[in-house]
């Protein structure tokens, strides 16, 4: 089973193209149990999706994908009613004085609002990704060690997107051998999240920490708009 966690609407302009209402529509055609919507630096479209996924019989993740002062991107997943009320609030924190389309905000800015949300490490514009990228490795395991010390081990997730480029490739790698080692977890495993009503749900996207090395698996999902879903104890 797949599930999506890291979808993005028309309300993130030259980013995404669908209106909310289709993601849930698509979630309920592909049998999905659960859909995540993340548009930058906002949540938009959350309420156009909830009604949408109440209907399709789906249930809706709200998050949205947190700009920093770096200019990467750093995907927030809503996990209760603190983490909503938590995310709006950065968000709002966020745009206070900022010029239009110019919101962003420090790693540390991000400790008060912790409490309920789920941090994916993002895509190819994540912070791990980017120093990757640029050859800085011990800068990206110092952020994640940084992301862990904010969210905790349990609601911080290493995030792989494959799409078969061969230039991503050790990018990839590379972002797994940093949820292998210090200071995350041992254990290669899809992403945990629990979903408003619903069982938790775990994407083939994240690299989760644990000590475990005996089950360890990798990304299995053929492009980054599916993932493994898998319900937790």
């Amino acid at each position: 089973m797949f599930i999506e966690l890291h979808a993005q609407s028309a309300f993130s302009f030259l980013e995404g193209a669908e209106h909310p209402e289709v993601f849930a529509a698509e979630a309920a055609r592909l049998d999905m149990p659960a859909v995540a919507l993340i548009d930058r630096d906002g949540v938009y479209g959350a309420a156009r999706l909830a009604r949408a996924a109440a209907h399709a019989g789906v249930k809706p993740i709200v998050g949205s994908e947190i700009t920093l002062v770096d200019g990467a991107r750093l995907p927030l997943l809503v996990e209760d009613r603190e983490g909503y009320q938590n995310l709006c609030r950065l968000i709002t924190r966020m745009k206070l004085g900022a010029a239009k389309g110019a919101a962003a905000t420090a790693l540390d800015d991000l400790e008060p609002y912790a409490a309920g949300l789920v941090c994916l490490t993002g895509g190819a514009r994540g912070p791990l990704a980017l120093r990757l990228a640029a050859g800085d490795g011990a800068g990206a395991r110092q952020v994640l060690a940084r992301l862990v010390a904010i969210f905790g081990r349990s609601n911080c997730f290493v995030e792989v997107q494959r799409h078969f480029v061969r230039e991503q490739e050790e990018i990839l790698q590379g972002l797994v051998t940093l949820a292998r080692g210090p200071p995350a977890a041992r254990r290669v495993q899809p992403a945990a999240l629990r979903a408003p009503g619903g069982p938790a749900a775990r994407r083939r996207l994240h690299v989760h920490p644990r000590e475990d090395r005996s089950r360890s698996r990798g990304p299995s999902a053929p492009d980054e708009r599916r993932a493994l879903a898998e319900g937790r104890g």
